[in-house]
């Protein structure tokens, strides 16, 4: 992923921050333009979004039923 985010979108163009989540680490990258994120997101689809939309105690009248 490091790699990628060098070679793909350059130095000074991101920047990647790590935390703790319930129970598991995560980290977060923020983009410098959107086309980079969405390129980041096809280039790692198996990685989840921790928006936490999926959460249980998430409400909202536009929460995704699946």
């Amino acid at each position: 992923m490091d790699e990628w985010l060098q070679q793909k979108v350059g130095q000074g163009r991101f920047a990647v921050h790590g935390t703790e989540a319930i129970a598991m680490n995560a980290f977060a990258v923020h983009f410098v333009a959107l086309k980079d994120a969405l390129a980041f997101a096809q280039a790692h689809p198996n990685l989840e979004l921790a928006d936490c939309t999926r959460n249980i105690s998430y409400t909202s009248p536009y929460k995704r039923a699946d």
